[in-house]
């Protein structure tokens, strides 16, 4: 054990972090990204496993990007009960089915599909509602420099059209 000050190593032939399956790969630069839309919901009543809304563009004003999206959060301004809301993330557009109508995709865009998450607005704020997941951790990536995502909903609510907000956050490996 040492009792006086660390001394760092500069090992300048190995890199800190390695792709395993490229191994000559070295990757230099994270930065995280987050964006918040608004999605258009429809204002008449909801049934649970209904879409809440069509896909919507998270643009990235970049033409290619790499990265992982690690973070989803939802505020429902129309302070409806506790819901779970799944997220359905794609790279490219895509059609879940008619907002406020059961799920209906089509084989050939639910191949678009990178992944779900869940986010479940349990957390009251007396006139309105939050939550969050912070574990998602879903790859992708996009030639496009978009990812879409749409959304279904677990409960019964009533949305005005502008009623909800949802922040992803994504770890950017690469862009350009």
């Amino acid at each position: 054990i040492s009792t006086g000050p660390a001394h760092i190593v500069d090992r300048p032939h190995q890199p800190l972090l390695t792709n395993m399956a490229h191994p000559n790969t070295r990757i230099t630069n994270f930065t995280n990204r987050t964006i918040t839309v608004t999605p258009v919901l429809d204002t008449n009543a909801y049934a649970a496993g209904d879409v809440l809304f069509a896909a919507t563009e998270l643009d990235f004003g970049n033409a290619h990007v790499s990265g992982v999206i690690k973070h989803a959060s939802i505020l429902d301004q129309d302070d409806q009960a506790a819901q779970t809301i799944t997220l359905y993330f794609a790279g490219e557009t895509f059609t879940l089915g008619t907002a406020n109508a059961a799920i209906s995709i089509s084989d050939t865009d639910a191949a678009k599909l990178l992944g779900t998450a869940n986010v479940t607005t349990s957390t009251d704020l007396v006139g309105s509602r939050f939550g969050q997941n912070t574990a998602i951790d879903l790859p992708f990536s996009v030639n496009a420099g978009s990812l879409y995502v749409a959304a279904s909903t677990g409960g019964t609510p009533t949305h005005t059209a502008s009623g909800i907000k949802l922040r992803v956050t994504i770890e950017v490996h690469t862009e350009n």
